[in-house]
């Protein structure tokens, strides 16, 4: 320490006038060359070490991300407090963490982000989730919301709110039976905003299809005083989503079936299109009263004619291993996640639901198959097990599975309306107070 004493009294006798008062930056100066002189002894001390110069450390209980190399040097002790005391609280052995830290690292930061200390990305850009071309396709479709807006479709009522906008109920009164439409609102004022917007219409325009919500218009709505936002105008289906049946109703095994074939036709003609949906999920699944399946919010579907991508993305419960792991991922994300969708109508709620902590780790880690019910048939378990293969390379594609005899029973949907008719009048008469 006598070479840092030494230049301690240098830095003071420099510091100090004719009058011997010091200057003023006198105290910081010394605290500056006291940490640069501990850091230079630091990382001289041991010139072979092959140990990172900055590491993990805790500040106000989250974490602080020093390199991209972190997780390699991390332990459970290095995690949140907040996450730990999750961990605990559902039984995650400490010694399966410590074995996967990567995942875990990965799961909490998509789930607890505010937990984590933001630092500035230095990773290149994630590539648009739509080509130049196919936003200029969607750009050319969108029209500026007309002052007639308002004889065109009556006034909208609040139907749903969630992260990316707000949908609401209204009726077209340019059509005779005057059909109930969704109108999805929104922001539209930033160009990540907007980009976005953009390759959601334009996978609504070109995923025309049977078993996919149809798309009428969009428009946007421009006022001086106001945000822009843009207005996606949807079929409506009589009916509720795939989320509500779960809850609701224990299917048989011949409806599971059915519902999976229609669910798988939709993520088909996607395939085929290059195009993965990447949310799939019980609420993005709408169903009719007339037995129509068909698949909805397309925010976040990307176009992989150029390759995989590798950003997680996706809801919780539903998001497929590859993700969680930070390896590229492309269209096998879609059959993971549609899995998981058949899993909760055997469950009534998606696998491990008491934490979705807990299901993403063991989802990336043991894998779901465990989860599948006794009481499903063989075919069924099959078929699932064929869907839930962790190496995604190794999973079924949607054109294998519809080729199961799971999906090609006779008479699979032989009652399904019905059941769906009863399901949703249920909830309408619950919902209404009746």
């Amino acid at each position: 320490m006598s070479s840092l004493t030494n230049i301690v009294t240098q830095m003071i006798k420099s510091a100090v006038g004719e009058n011997n008062e010091p200057q003023v930056s006198t105290k910081k100066k010394l605290g500056k060359l006291k940490t640069e002189h501990k850091k230079k002894i630091l990382n001289n001390s041991d010139p072979t070490s092959t140990q990172p110069k900055s590491q993990t450390r805790k500040r106000s209980g989250s974490l602080l991300i020093q390199n991209s190399e972190m997780t390699e040097s991390m332990c459970y002790d290095d995690l949140p407090e907040s996450v730990k005391r999750k961990c605990n609280v559902f039984q995650i052995d400490q010694h399966k963490i410590n074995r996967n830290i990567e995942a875990m690292y990965t799961i909490a930061k998509f789930l607890y982000s505010k937990e984590f200390t933001k630092k500035e990305d230095t990773k290149p850009r994630a590539r648009p989730y739509a080509t130049e071309e196919m936003l200029a396709l969607a750009e050319k479709e969108i029209q500026l919301l007309p002052k007639s807006i308002k004889k065109k479709y009556k006034k909208p009522q609040l139907y749903n709110k969630g992260g990316f906008g707000t949908i609401y109920l209204s009726k077209d009164l340019s059509t005779k039976k005057r059909e109930k439409v969704i109108i999805k609102k929104l922001p539209n004022s930033t160009p990540k905003q907007i980009q976005s917007n953009q390759g959601e219409i334009y996978y609504l325009m070109k995923c025309q299809h049977h078993n996919i919500v149809k798309f009428h218009h969009a428009y946007l709505f421009h006022d001086n005083n106001k945000p822009d936002m843009i207005w996606l105008i949807m079929e409506y289906l009589h009916g509720g989503t795939l989320a509500d049946a779960a809850k609701a109703y224990n299917f048989t095994d011949t409806h599971i079936a059915f519902t999976a074939r229609e669910i798988l036709k939709g993520i088909l003609f996607l395939h085929e299109q290059g195009f993965a949906h990447r949310d799939l999920k019980s609420s993005n699944v709408m169903l009719s009263i007339h037995g129509e399946i068909k698949l909805i919010d397309f925010g976040l579907c990307a176009d992989f004619s150029d390759g995989p991508r590798c950003k997680i993305v996706g809801s919780p419960y539903w998001v497929p291993p590859e993700m969680i792991l930070n390896k590229p991922h492309s269209l096998p994300v879609d059959i993971w996640s549609f899995a998981v969708c058949i899993l909760e109508l055997f469950l009534n709620a998606p696998p491990h639901n008491v934490s979705a902590l807990k299901c993403m780790f063991y989802a990336c880690t043991d894998g779901l198959i465990d989860t599948i019910p006794h009481h499903a048939s063989p075919n069924a378990k099959n078929f699932l097990q064929k869907c839930l293969v962790l190496d995604p390379d190794e999973r079924a594609t949607a054109s294998e599975l519809l080729k199961h005899p799971w999906v090609n029973q006779a008479k699979i949907g032989e009652g399904f309306s019905v059941i769906l008719e009863h399901i949703f009048l249920a909830n309408y008469l619950y919902s209404s107070g009746l």
